[in-house]
Parts: C-alpha cells; structure tokens; sequence
C-alpha cells in the first residue's frame, strides 16, 4: 500500500530522544483515556507505541512538509514508515468522522484505485465502524497490480487535557480469511500495520498527525526495491492534512 515510482530514501543518521519524530508520534497516545476501547485494540495501540519508542529511526527526506522516518525490520527485510506533520485549523473530530465513513484509501492514497467494503460492524461513537475492506492498487508495466485485504477500526478518543485523539488501525487478517476474496489476476499483498493518530489540545490552532505503516506487496518485486519506495507512503497523511487543513493554510 503507497508504492510507486520514486527514487531510493535518502537515510541519514539514526534519531533518537523523546524529541524525535517516531518518539513525538507515540507521544500523541500519552494520557488518552482508552476505556472504550477493547482488549485487542489497546494491545494494538500499545504495541504501536512500543514500535515508535524502539531505538533505530533514521531520518529521511522531506515530503510535502511531511517529516518521514525509516526503521528496519529484521524480520521480514521491509522498512516501517513514519510520518509525521502538522494540521493547521483541522480537527480530529472531523478526521474521525472522514475516516469512519469508509473507503479513506480510495481518496487519499495515490495509487489506489478502487476500495470495496466487504463488511461493516457498525459501532456507537466514540468507537468508529470496524471493516472488513478491500484494496486494488495499480502498479506501473510490467508489475500486476495488487490488492490488499485488511481489518480497520478507528476511534475518538478523549484526553486528559481536555483535547481528543483519533485513531484508525488497519492490519491484514489471517491467510485462510483474506483467500477468501482472491483475484487470481491480482498479486495479493500483506499489510503489516497502518495507523493514523491526530491529537487536537483545547482551542488549539494545530492538530499534530502522524502515521505509521509497513506493508509487503510481494510477488515478483524485490523487497529492494519496496524498500527504495517506502517513503512513498507518506502521500497518505500528507493527502488526508490537505483535505482537512482550513483553506487559509493550504
């Protein structure tokens, strides 16, 4: 999910300190009360937060004021991806609700093409809707195109200093679950971890977002060349701010 064509991120020195990107980002889960949540989800954002605190992040270039951020993952031989940038006058009520409304990949990612809801468990706010979502994203000749199957939720969260946080999380199912809807013309991909936090402070002007992704579009493209591409990932949050900046800040 977010590849295309783009050059080889340029990888600086390792950051660390409370101050860095990924450190700021798993900052904006501080003191918010996730009493609605589940058991599963809080493990999901705890696991979030434990990621973006591991030693490791190294700075990449800057994309439409979006600070990225690249952590190596050993496992699978694939770069997590961390963005980072500021929402001048949007609030995190609204990206709630842009979100809970379905089909955010369709409209915010560049390279998907079509998102198709395959099913809905309708929740009551603050929890958003869970899904059950599939993505087609095109690939540019020779490469087939794929498609991804996940599992998204997504919440309104209050915070201690009165402000509110959104989250959304998606992640692939099981194998057995996701064959279920295989496009044999399709290359199906594997989504690690995508999340998205926006936290808005009291009458602030600025709602700080960031993101966080690692996904595996497998078949014929070396993970090399994934990794070159990585940072294309960004164009996801950099999108979603544009479309919920005040006009006066675009």
């Amino acid at each position: 999910m977010g590849a295309g064509a783009s050059a080889a991120p340029q990888l600086e020195q390792v950051e660390e300190g409370p101050k860095s990107v990924a450190a700021s980002a798993a900052s904006l889960l501080d003191d918010v009360d996730m009493t609605a949540l589940s058991d599963e989800e809080r493990q999901h954002l705890a696991n979030i937060v434990d990621l973006l605190r591991q030693p490791g992040w190294k700075r990449g270039n800057k994309r439409s004021d979006v600070a990225v951020r690249f952590r190596y993952e050993e496992e699978n031989g694939l770069y997590y991806v961390c963005s980072s940038t500021d929402v001048r006058g949007g609030a995190a009520e609204s990206m709630f609700n842009d979100f809970n409304s379905g089909q955010a990949q369709q409209r915010y990612n560049d390279v998907c093409s079509e998102e198709i809801i395959l099913h809905t468990l309708e929740r009551d706010a603050p929890l958003g809707h869970e899904r059950l979502a599939r993505g087609i994203y095109k690939m540019p000749p020779p490469l087939q195109n794929r498609d991804f199957i996940w599992h998204e939720w997504c919440a309104l969260l209050p915070a201690a200093d009165g402000g509110q946080l959104y989250v959304s999380v998606a992640m692939s199912p099981p194998e057995d679950e996701a064959e279920v809807h295989h496009d044999p013309d399709l290359v199906r991909g594997n989504l690690h971890l995508a999340a998205t936090l926006a936290r808005q402070s009291p009458d602030a002007a600025v709602t700080n977002a960031a993101s966080v992704i690692l996904g595996d579009i497998r078949g014929n493209m070396p993970k090399a060349l994934q990794n070159m591409v990585a940072g294309n990932a960004s164009s996801y949050l950099a999108n979603f701010r544009n479309a919920h900046q005040s006009p006066e800040a675009q």
